[in-house]
């Protein structure tokens, strides 16, 4: 699932309690949705993290990382 699905799934207030539990602003987190901002290397840590892998590292920064499967793509662990 990629975030934006994600996000828009979650209930206003839920969305808020989200971005207090990873220390970033709801307004960040709308435009890393919409597409308009991308997360840091960081960030993108912290968000797959907080949704236990239900958003994958490659679809928030598939310039870090690659889809697993792909021939070289790097682990999660390799680029920690």
């Amino acid at each position: 699932m990629d975030f934006r699905t994600f996000w828009s799934a979650l209930e206003p207030g839920r969305k808020q309690s989200f971005a207090d539990s990873i220390k970033h602003s709801r307004n960040y987190l709308d435009q890393i949705a919409c597409g308009a901002r991308r997360p840091s290397h960081a960030l993108a840590k912290k968000l797959n993290d907080a949704t236990h892998g239900v958003v994958p590292l490659h679809t928030l920064r598939s310039d870090i990382w690659d889809e697993p499967g792909k021939k070289g793509a790097p682990s999660a662990q390799q680029s920690a």
